[in-house]
């Protein structure tokens, strides 16, 4: 079982999520914190299974947990 740190705060950039997509669960890290919504690298795998040309996605902040923090403060 994947322990859920936080779902009613925002992600922050480097932190890892969990979120639901076509049913399934996928992980992803944060590269980018927007107003409504987060964008996220996904890995090959969850690429494949939802059917993506990249590696991008986006996902609204309502959308996710939080799974890890960041392992280091990335500077944009």
């Amino acid at each position: 079982m994947i322990k859920k740190l936080d779902r009613k705060s925002k992600a922050q950039v480097g932190e890892e999520i969990l979120f639901t997509r076509q049913g399934k669960e996928h992980e992803g890290i944060v590269y980018k914190v927007q107003d409504n919504s987060v964008l996220v690298v996904i890995s090959n795998d969850s690429k494949e299974c939802l059917g993506y040309e990249n590696n991008n996605t986006v996902v609204a902040h309502k959308n996710y947990c939080v799974l890890k923090p960041a392992k280091r403060r990335f500077h944009n």
